[in-house]
Protein backbone atom coordinates (compact mmCIF):
# COMPACT_ATOMS: atom_id res chain seq x y z
CA UNK A 1 0.00 0.00 0.00
CA UNK A 2 2.95 2.31 0.38
CA UNK A 3 4.97 4.04 -2.33
CA UNK A 4 7.38 1.73 -4.11
CA UNK A 5 10.84 2.89 -5.06
CA UNK A 6 10.95 2.19 -8.84
CA UNK A 7 14.69 1.67 -8.67
CA UNK A 8 14.68 -1.31 -6.33
CA UNK A 9 14.41 -3.76 -9.24
CA UNK A 10 17.68 -2.55 -10.74
CA UNK A 11 21.00 -4.04 -9.67
CA UNK A 12 23.42 -1.14 -9.97
CA UNK A 13 27.13 -1.63 -9.78
CA UNK A 14 28.91 1.71 -9.73
CA UNK A 15 32.69 2.01 -9.37
CA UNK A 16 34.09 5.53 -9.28
CA UNK A 17 37.41 6.52 -10.85
CA UNK A 18 40.09 5.45 -8.40
CA UNK A 19 42.36 8.24 -9.64
CA UNK A 20 40.01 10.75 -8.06
CA UNK A 21 39.58 9.72 -4.44
CA UNK A 22 37.20 12.61 -3.82
CA UNK A 23 34.46 11.13 -6.02
CA UNK A 24 31.73 9.15 -4.30
CA UNK A 25 28.65 7.41 -5.81
CA UNK A 26 25.51 9.48 -5.25
CA UNK A 27 22.04 8.90 -6.56
CA UNK A 28 20.77 11.74 -8.75
CA UNK A 29 17.12 12.63 -9.30
CA UNK A 30 15.74 10.91 -12.38
CA UNK A 31 18.36 8.17 -12.40
CA UNK A 32 18.03 4.86 -10.59
CA UNK A 33 21.74 4.12 -10.33
CA UNK A 34 24.18 6.36 -8.45
CA UNK A 35 26.64 8.48 -10.39
CA UNK A 36 30.12 9.52 -9.35
CA UNK A 37 30.18 13.00 -7.86
CA UNK A 38 33.35 14.89 -6.95
CA UNK A 39 31.60 18.12 -5.99
CA UNK A 40 29.57 17.09 -2.97
CA UNK A 41 30.86 19.79 -0.55
CA UNK A 42 30.26 23.56 -0.70
CA UNK A 43 30.16 26.67 1.51
CA UNK A 44 26.70 28.02 2.26
CA UNK A 45 28.19 31.53 1.93
CA UNK A 46 31.61 32.27 0.46
CA UNK A 47 31.81 35.49 2.50
CA UNK A 48 30.23 36.00 5.92
CA UNK A 49 30.01 39.61 7.13
CA UNK A 50 29.78 40.19 10.88
CA UNK A 51 29.79 43.11 13.27
CA UNK A 52 32.45 43.23 15.96
CA UNK A 53 31.64 41.50 19.27
CA UNK A 54 28.87 39.48 17.58
CA UNK A 55 28.60 35.75 16.85
CA UNK A 56 29.17 34.48 13.31
CA UNK A 57 28.30 31.08 11.80
CA UNK A 58 30.43 29.60 9.02
CA UNK A 59 28.49 26.76 7.39
CA UNK A 60 29.58 23.98 5.03
CA UNK A 61 26.98 21.87 3.23
CA UNK A 62 27.07 18.37 1.72
CA UNK A 63 24.78 16.81 -0.84
CA UNK A 64 22.02 14.46 0.21
CA UNK A 65 23.26 10.91 0.60
CA UNK A 66 26.76 11.84 1.76
CA UNK A 67 27.82 10.20 4.99
CA UNK A 68 30.21 12.51 6.83
CA UNK A 69 32.81 10.69 8.89
CA UNK A 70 35.09 13.57 9.96
CA UNK A 71 35.25 17.38 9.81
CA UNK A 72 38.20 19.64 10.58
CA UNK A 73 38.19 23.46 10.62
CA UNK A 74 41.48 25.30 10.02
CA UNK A 75 42.69 28.83 9.25
CA UNK A 76 43.56 29.01 5.56
CA UNK A 77 46.80 30.94 6.01
CA UNK A 78 48.31 28.82 8.80
CA UNK A 79 46.39 25.50 8.65
CA UNK A 80 45.97 25.88 12.40
CA UNK A 81 43.18 23.81 13.94
CA UNK A 82 40.81 26.49 15.22
CA UNK A 83 39.14 24.22 17.77
CA UNK A 84 42.31 24.34 19.83
CA UNK A 85 41.00 27.75 20.91
CA UNK A 86 37.73 26.64 22.45
CA UNK A 87 37.12 29.99 24.12
CA UNK A 88 36.90 31.58 20.67
CA UNK A 89 35.07 28.92 18.66
CA UNK A 90 32.46 26.17 18.91
CA UNK A 91 31.24 23.58 16.40
CA UNK A 92 27.86 21.98 15.72
CA UNK A 93 27.08 18.31 16.40
CA UNK A 94 27.57 17.33 12.75
CA UNK A 95 30.77 19.41 12.58
CA UNK A 96 29.63 21.38 9.53
CA UNK A 97 28.95 24.69 11.33
CA UNK A 98 31.76 26.65 12.97
CA UNK A 99 30.62 29.45 15.30
CA UNK A 100 32.95 32.35 16.05
CA UNK A 101 31.80 33.30 19.54
CA UNK A 102 32.96 36.93 19.52
CA UNK A 103 34.21 38.46 16.30
CA UNK A 104 37.32 40.62 16.71
CA UNK A 105 39.93 41.77 14.23
CA UNK A 106 42.15 38.73 14.84
CA UNK A 107 39.30 36.37 13.90
CA UNK A 108 38.77 37.95 10.49
CA UNK A 109 40.14 36.06 7.50
CA UNK A 110 39.70 32.80 5.60
CA UNK A 111 38.70 29.43 7.08
CA UNK A 112 38.56 25.96 5.54
CA UNK A 113 36.32 23.07 6.47
CA UNK A 114 37.96 19.77 5.52
CA UNK A 115 35.32 17.04 5.27
CA UNK A 116 35.89 13.29 5.03
CA UNK A 117 32.97 11.23 3.72
CA UNK A 118 31.97 7.83 2.21
CA UNK A 119 34.95 5.55 1.80
CA UNK A 120 37.52 8.14 2.81
CA UNK A 121 36.79 10.72 0.10
CA UNK A 122 37.87 14.18 1.22
CA UNK A 123 37.02 17.71 0.05
CA UNK A 124 37.50 21.18 1.49
CA UNK A 125 35.57 24.43 1.19
CA UNK A 126 36.79 27.94 2.03
CA UNK A 127 34.80 30.70 3.74
CA UNK A 128 35.92 34.27 4.40
CA UNK A 129 34.90 36.05 7.62
CA UNK A 130 34.85 39.80 7.11
CA UNK A 131 33.74 42.96 8.86
CA UNK A 132 32.19 45.68 6.69
CA UNK A 133 33.88 49.02 7.52
CA UNK A 134 31.57 51.61 9.10
CA UNK A 135 30.73 54.81 7.28
CA UNK A 136 32.64 56.83 9.89
CA UNK A 137 35.29 55.90 12.45
CA UNK A 138 35.28 59.19 14.38
CA UNK A 139 33.05 62.19 14.98
CA UNK A 140 34.46 65.61 15.96
CA UNK A 141 32.71 67.25 18.92
CA UNK A 142 32.99 70.66 17.27
CA UNK A 143 34.61 71.91 14.09
CA UNK A 144 35.50 75.42 15.31
CA UNK A 145 37.61 75.73 18.46
CA UNK A 146 38.00 79.16 20.09
CA UNK A 147 40.68 79.74 22.69
CA UNK A 148 42.25 82.54 24.73
CA UNK A 149 45.93 83.26 24.31
CA UNK A 150 48.10 81.99 27.11
CA UNK A 151 45.66 79.29 28.20
CA UNK A 152 45.43 75.57 27.48
CA UNK A 153 42.97 74.51 24.82
CA UNK A 154 41.72 70.97 24.25
CA UNK A 155 39.48 69.38 21.65
CA UNK A 156 38.68 65.81 20.69
CA UNK A 157 36.80 63.41 18.43
CA UNK A 158 34.58 60.60 19.64
CA UNK A 159 35.46 57.06 18.53
CA UNK A 160 32.55 55.31 16.82
CA UNK A 161 33.98 51.79 17.17
CA UNK A 162 36.85 49.71 18.53
CA UNK A 163 38.44 49.20 15.14
CA UNK A 164 40.87 52.18 15.08
CA UNK A 165 44.46 51.06 14.52
CA UNK A 166 46.42 54.29 13.97
CA UNK A 167 46.00 58.04 14.54
CA UNK A 168 47.91 61.05 13.26
CA UNK A 169 47.43 64.72 14.22
CA UNK A 170 48.61 67.45 11.85
CA UNK A 171 48.41 71.15 12.74
CA UNK A 172 49.08 73.81 10.11
CA UNK A 173 50.92 71.25 7.99
CA UNK A 174 53.15 69.97 10.84
CA UNK A 175 52.76 66.40 12.13
CA UNK A 176 52.22 66.31 15.89
CA UNK A 177 53.48 63.40 18.01
CA UNK A 178 53.61 62.68 21.73
CA UNK A 179 57.12 64.16 21.81
CA UNK A 180 56.16 67.47 20.14
CA UNK A 181 56.72 70.29 22.70
CA UNK A 182 53.57 72.10 23.81
CA UNK A 183 51.17 69.30 22.91
CA UNK A 184 49.62 66.43 24.85
CA UNK A 185 47.85 63.61 23.01
CA UNK A 186 45.57 60.97 24.52
CA UNK A 187 43.78 57.98 23.04
CA UNK A 188 41.86 56.50 25.96
CA UNK A 189 38.24 55.52 26.41
CA UNK A 190 35.90 56.85 23.77
CA UNK A 191 37.93 59.96 22.89
CA UNK A 192 40.96 60.89 20.79
CA UNK A 193 42.07 64.17 22.37
CA UNK A 194 44.63 66.90 21.81
CA UNK A 195 45.64 69.51 24.38
CA UNK A 196 47.73 72.56 23.42
CA UNK A 197 49.51 74.11 26.37
CA UNK A 198 49.68 77.92 26.62
CA UNK A 199 48.10 78.34 23.18
CA UNK A 200 49.29 81.33 21.19
CA UNK A 201 48.86 83.00 17.82
CA UNK A 202 51.02 80.34 16.16
CA UNK A 203 48.32 77.80 16.99
CA UNK A 204 45.65 79.66 15.05
CA UNK A 205 44.78 77.70 11.93
CA UNK A 206 43.70 74.14 11.26
CA UNK A 207 44.35 70.81 12.98
CA UNK A 208 43.46 67.55 11.22
CA UNK A 209 43.03 64.15 12.87
CA UNK A 210 43.58 61.22 10.47
CA UNK A 211 42.64 57.72 11.66
CA UNK A 212 43.21 54.33 10.09
CA UNK A 213 40.86 51.43 10.78
CA UNK A 214 40.37 47.88 9.58
CA UNK A 215 39.98 48.45 5.85
CA UNK A 216 38.89 52.11 6.10
CA UNK A 217 40.17 55.59 6.92
CA UNK A 218 38.53 58.71 8.31
CA UNK A 219 39.46 62.26 9.31
CA UNK A 220 38.20 65.13 11.44
CA UNK A 221 39.09 68.80 10.91
CA UNK A 222 39.26 71.47 13.61
CA UNK A 223 39.56 75.19 12.85
CA UNK A 224 41.35 77.00 15.70
CA UNK A 225 40.55 80.63 16.40
CA UNK A 226 42.59 82.49 19.02
CA UNK A 227 41.19 85.12 21.33
CA UNK A 228 42.48 88.69 20.84
CA UNK A 229 45.80 89.61 22.44
CA UNK A 230 46.35 93.36 22.48
CA UNK A 231 49.93 94.59 22.74
CA UNK A 232 50.68 98.29 23.21
CA UNK A 233 54.21 99.64 22.77
CA UNK A 234 55.12 103.31 22.67
CA UNK A 235 58.14 105.50 23.43
CA UNK A 236 57.94 107.32 26.77
CA UNK A 237 58.87 110.46 24.85
CA UNK A 238 58.57 110.95 21.13
CA UNK A 239 61.90 112.78 20.87
CA UNK A 240 64.97 113.06 23.09
CA UNK A 241 68.24 114.99 22.82
CA UNK A 242 71.55 113.29 23.46
CA UNK A 243 75.14 114.52 23.56
CA UNK A 244 77.36 113.13 20.83
CA UNK A 245 79.04 109.85 21.70
CA UNK A 246 77.77 109.96 25.25
CA UNK A 247 75.50 107.42 26.89
CA UNK A 248 71.84 108.07 26.19
CA UNK A 249 68.82 106.07 27.42
CA UNK A 250 65.97 104.99 25.17
CA UNK A 251 62.75 104.31 27.10
CA UNK A 252 59.66 102.51 25.90
CA UNK A 253 56.52 101.31 27.68
CA UNK A 254 54.81 98.07 26.71
CA UNK A 255 51.83 95.96 27.84
CA UNK A 256 50.12 92.76 26.67
CA UNK A 257 46.45 92.19 27.56
CA UNK A 258 43.94 89.46 26.58
CA UNK A 259 40.48 90.26 27.90
CA UNK A 260 40.92 90.98 31.60
CA UNK A 261 44.24 89.13 31.86
CA UNK A 262 47.43 91.20 31.83
CA UNK A 263 50.51 89.24 30.81
CA UNK A 264 53.87 89.97 32.36
CA UNK A 265 56.41 91.00 29.77
CA UNK A 266 60.01 89.91 30.24
CA UNK A 267 63.16 91.39 28.77
CA UNK A 268 63.21 88.49 26.32
CA UNK A 269 59.89 89.75 24.90
CA UNK A 270 61.25 93.17 23.91
CA UNK A 271 63.91 94.29 21.46
CA UNK A 272 64.88 97.87 20.63
CA UNK A 273 65.84 98.40 17.01
CA UNK A 274 67.06 101.21 14.79
CA UNK A 275 64.30 102.42 12.45
CA UNK A 276 65.68 102.78 8.95
CA UNK A 277 63.53 103.37 5.86
CA UNK A 278 60.42 101.98 7.57
CA UNK A 279 62.06 98.78 8.83
CA UNK A 280 63.54 97.65 12.15
CA UNK A 281 67.31 97.07 11.82
CA UNK A 282 70.17 96.19 14.16
CA UNK A 283 67.87 94.97 16.94
CA UNK A 284 69.29 94.57 20.42
CA UNK A 285 67.95 92.92 23.52
CA UNK A 286 66.84 95.15 26.35
CA UNK A 287 69.74 95.39 28.82
CA UNK A 288 67.58 95.89 31.88
CA UNK A 289 64.10 96.88 32.86
CA UNK A 290 63.31 100.41 33.92
CA UNK A 291 60.38 101.37 36.08
CA UNK A 292 57.57 98.92 35.07
CA UNK A 293 56.14 98.77 32.48
CA UNK A 294 59.12 100.52 30.86
CA UNK A 295 62.02 98.94 28.95
CA UNK A 296 65.30 100.77 28.45
CA UNK A 297 68.41 100.57 26.28
CA UNK A 298 71.57 102.64 26.59
CA UNK A 299 73.10 103.83 23.31
CA UNK A 300 75.95 106.05 22.22
CA UNK A 301 75.67 107.86 18.89
CA UNK A 302 76.82 110.99 17.07
CA UNK A 303 74.03 111.20 14.53
CA UNK A 304 70.32 111.86 14.50
CA UNK A 305 68.39 108.59 14.28
CA UNK A 306 65.12 106.83 15.13
CA UNK A 307 64.44 103.74 17.26
CA UNK A 308 61.45 101.47 17.84
CA UNK A 309 60.53 98.77 20.34
CA UNK A 310 59.48 95.39 18.89
CA UNK A 311 57.40 93.40 21.38
CA UNK A 312 56.56 89.70 20.86
CA UNK A 313 54.26 87.69 23.13
CA UNK A 314 52.39 84.44 22.45
CA UNK A 315 53.14 84.66 18.75
CA UNK A 316 51.81 88.24 18.42
CA UNK A 317 54.26 91.01 17.47
CA UNK A 318 53.80 94.75 17.89
CA UNK A 319 56.14 97.51 16.72
CA UNK A 320 56.00 100.87 18.51
CA UNK A 321 56.01 104.27 16.87
CA UNK A 322 59.55 105.69 16.40
CA UNK A 323 61.51 107.53 19.08
CA UNK A 324 63.62 110.26 17.48
CA UNK A 325 67.10 110.87 18.85
CA UNK A 326 68.76 114.21 17.99
CA UNK A 327 72.27 115.36 18.84
CA UNK A 328 72.45 118.36 21.15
Amino acid sequence: GGAVDPCVEFACSVVCDVTNKNEIPLRVDGKCCPVCNGDWLSAKQDIVNSEYNAKADLVCEVLEGVTVTAVKWVRSDTNEDVLKKKRLYSVSADGLTLTVLKVQHDELGNYKCIVTANGGAQLEAEIELDHPPPANLISPTKKTVKFAYGRDVKFFANKLGPQILKTQWTCNGVKITKSTPGYKLSFGGKKIQMRIRNANANNVGRCVLDVEGFGSNDKATFDLQGGPLVITAEPVENEIKCRANRRCFLKFSAKAVAGTKVFKLKRSNVKICEWINGAAKSCRKVAWRCKPPQFCLAISTDKTSEYVAVVTKLGVTKTSSPLKVTIA
